[in-house]
């Protein structure tokens, strides 16, 4: 049973790369070229709604950061 668990495991932690490879791969062709599609410009936003919000912004972020580092 553990190492169907295992190997479900490592398929979506594959899986996960991927979409996190694609997503690096858009923000770059936006950089390059003009795509129309504006990746930087969300994750810009997203970060200043946190940041707009004071402490509790800042508490909110930091916790957001650490939810994705795991």
């Amino acid at each position: 049973m553990a190492d169907v668990l295992q190997k479900v495991k490592d398929f979506l932690s594959g899986i996960v790369g991927i979409l996190i490879s694609f997503a690096v791969l858009l923000v770059f062709a936006n950089i390059v070229f003009d795509t129309g599609f504006d990746p930087v410009g969300g994750i810009v936003s997203l970060v200043q709604q946190f940041l707009t919000n004071g402490f509790a912004g800042l508490l909110a972020l930091v916790v957001f950061v650490w939810f994705l580092s795991d």
